[in-house]
């Protein structure tokens, strides 16, 4: 077990990565931050940091006071989850 727990931050985004992989998060979606927050279960400081370490990924789309919209799906468009590609197909 590690001593030091992984950052909130941290923690979120990996939630946002597995919403992503298992389709809880759909491509062309809309979500609002506090969305995300009930979805994920993790403060909206945190949110915020996973959302935007995400966009520089281009996993989601930031939409200033629209709210976040999921990208286009496939392994392809997904960077961070091509090593996932194999589980889902």
């Amino acid at each position: 077990m590690d001593l030091e727990a992984k950052p909130q931050a941290q923690q979120a985004f990996d939630a946002l990565l597995k919403a992503l992989r298992e389709g809880k998060l759909r491509s062309g979606t809309y979500f609002s931050m506090p969305n995300l927050v009930e979805e994920l279960g993790y403060p909206i400081a945190a949110i915020r940091e996973a959302t935007k370490r995400a966009e520089t990924q281009s996993l989601i789309k930031i939409l200033p006071k629209r709210g976040i919209t999921v990208m286009d799906a496939g392994a392809g468009n997904y960077p961070p989850l091509h090593g996932y590609a194999r589980d889902i197909g």
